[in-house]
């Protein structure tokens, strides 16, 4: 495809900016790429340990050490202990942590008796205790955010997407883990310590052409990233950039007037970063099927 083709353009000067074709909505061949695997779904998971590390094993999953935590939920490295590949794997708890039922109890019985309460209950019943009592419910607004995530991570399949390759949501189970592609690169970093820019002009016109395309294929499949920033820019082993967390991603009107991906059609709570930076701006282009022009640099 032309769009491979410009992924692999080097940064050399050329009279005219490669041309960006409209990605095709229709399934690639397998043996293509390995984003074009489509997305396994497991109902059982079965919690084990290393005999050997004693690191925690998710299925065939391997554990090995956190990659990133945030507000979304926290990524792990993992290996597959049948094929020796890495992936990473993101941790979202779908159920909500509520210590109120349980503090409820301390607060109104302090009511009776000040301090004489806190004499005549037991060890167990003492804040410090309470504290560590966690009741767990079923958040609706939280199985809605992955539920979205989900989708839209299943739909998007793109060489500057990251690919979600399997996700194990067992019912009985607390959290719900997606196996996703390891970018060993990690986060782009554009600036050091100093606050200097690190990049070479050649390498952030790549960056921004992996970017528009990854972009230009999610606002044809009907995607909002609503956070664009370059620590969801992930760089993989060959170079190219991905995108990544979909956390607070939505789908456009249309595309949820045309079908229902989601059960309820509001936008996510949180709007990711509040300040814009200029990469972010690329995401407020209009989303159409006919598609958004955009200037490319020449390489």
């Amino acid at each position: 495809m032309l769009a491979d083709q410009c992924l692999m353009a080097p940064c050399a000067a050329s009279p005219t900016p490669p041309p960006v074709q409209r990605p095709s909505s229709q399934p690639m061949s397998r043996h293509q790429s390995h984003w074009c695997t489509p997305t396994k779904e497991t109902g059982r998971m079965v919690v084990d340990y290393d005999k050997r590390t004693g690191k925690k094993m998710i299925n065939q999953y391997l554990l090995l050490r956190t990659l990133g935590q945030g507000c979304h939920g926290r990524v792990k490295l993992a290996v597959d202990v049948t094929t020796g590949q890495h992936y990473a794997i993101k941790i979202i708890d779908k159920w909500q942590n509520d210590r109120r039922l349980s503090l409820r109890a301390y607060n109104s019985g302090g009511n009776d008796g000040g301090n004489d309460f806190r004499a005549r209950t037991p060890d167990s019943l003492q804040p410090s205790s309470l504290a560590k009592r966690r009741s767990y419910r079923v958040s609706s607004g939280q199985l809605e955010k992955i539920r979205k995530e989900i989708a839209i991570l299943k739909k998007c399949r793109h060489p500057n997407i990251v690919h979600l390759y399997e996700v194990i949501d067992d019912p009985a189970a607390k959290k719900i883990y997606l196996i996703l592609e390891y970018m060993e690169g990690g986060e782009l970093q554009w600036r050091d310590g100093d606050d200097r820019p690190v990049l070479a002009l050649g390498q952030i016109r790549t960056i921004f052409r992996d970017l528009v395309l990854g972009v230009e294929y999610l606002h044809y499949q009907g995607v909002i990233h609503r956070d664009i920033k370059p620590a969801n820019l992930l760089l993989g082993a060959k170079g190219a950039i991905k995108i990544s967390d979909f956390g607070v991603s939505h789908f456009s009107q249309h595309v949820m007037h045309r079908q229902a991906l989601t059960h309820r059609t509001s936008l996510a709570s949180s709007d990711g970063a509040k300040q814009q930076s200029p990469l972010r701006s690329i995401t407020s282009l209009a989303s159409n099927h006919k598609g958004t022009t955009l200037g490319l640099p020449q390489s």
